[in-house]
């Protein structure tokens, strides 16, 4: 019985060991997002021309 209660406070304290490291990296990664933006280059969306059924007329390009 004493293997149950070790092996279930092993696994919280590599839970928390894993936890404090996530949120470390986490917190760093925001620090230098927050010093360098990134730039968002949106595009013009290229819409498809759909044709009505029975319609023989070019595409408009």
């Amino acid at each position: 019985m004493e293997w149950v209660g070790l092996a279930g406070m092993g696994f919280l304290a590599a839970t928390a060991v894993v936890i404090a490291l996530a949120r470390a990296s986490t917190a760093r990664w925001e620090r230098e997002s927050e010093e360098h933006p990134r730039r968002v280059v949106r595009r013009r969306s290229r819409a498809r021309h759909r044709r009505p059924a029975g319609d023989r007329s070019p595409l408009p390009r």
